[in-house]
């Protein structure tokens, strides 16, 4: 529809089909979107939308591989957010620090990066799903005690199934880790009641961390 599309429509438009391109690898397309998408929310003054298209090309800068550029990116997004009191995009961008401190194995600054989200956000959906991020970190740190605190929390939270189930998979790891049998068995029969309602890459990764959890206890 083109020009016929006001543009603060066209602009959320925009930025939902730049991230549709993005999780299918069609970098140039996800870029195209996202470069109009914050053309248009700046012809309407709407900084939320120019600030989360501008994560969105870091996204795919990360996707590409370009993990120093991707992160300088980000972190100009956390502080102009800072400075124009956008409080959610700026826990929004700390989690995509967070993304990249995990892939470049930084995990104390992954850490550090999601504790800030977490404490940002005002949304209770996305607060539960850095939460899980930040049991991960802190799980990698081997802070085993803190790692389940996160889990268990989000676990029995009245977050999405899928965050909920998420966090119990990584519990039944952790429990595994540290060689507490009854605890990983308790976790493993909790989720294995759960599977039939996870997507297929859930089941995958239930899978995978239940025979881990096995080999590790011979």
């Amino acid at each position: 529809h083109g020009a016929a599309v006001p543009a603060a429509e066209f602009a959320a438009f925009a930025l939902f089909a730049g991230r549709l391109n993005r999780l299918l690898a069609r970098w140039a397309a996800a870029n195209t979107c996202y470069r109009r998408a914050e053309t248009a929310a700046t012809s309407v003054s709407d900084m939320v939308t120019v600030l989360r298209s501008r994560l969105g090309r870091s996204a795919v800068m990360r996707g590409q591989g370009n993990l120093p550029l991707a992160l300088s990116n980000t972190l100009k997004v956390v502080e102009e957010a800072g400075e124009l009191g956008l409080t959610e995009i700026q826990a929004m961008a700390y989690t995509h620090c967070g993304v990249v401190y995990s892939l470049q194995g930084a995990h104390d600054r992954m850490v550090t990066a999601n504790y800030r989200a977490f404490v940002l956000s005002e949304d209770s959906l996305q607060r539960m799903g850095v939460l899980r991020d930040l049991g991960v970190g802190l799980l990698s740190l081997q802070a085993f005690e803190s790692a389940r605190l996160a889990f268990e929390i989000v676990a029995d939270s009245n977050t999405s199934l899928l965050v909920r189930t998420n966090a119990l998979l990584e519990l039944m790891d952790l429990e595994s880790k540290v060689g507490n049998r009854l605890a990983f068995e308790r976790r493993r029969g909790e989720a294995e009641a759960l599977q039939e309602r996870m997507p297929p890459c859930m089941t995958a990764d239930f899978h995978y961390k239940a025979g881990t959890g096995l080999a590790r206890f011979g």
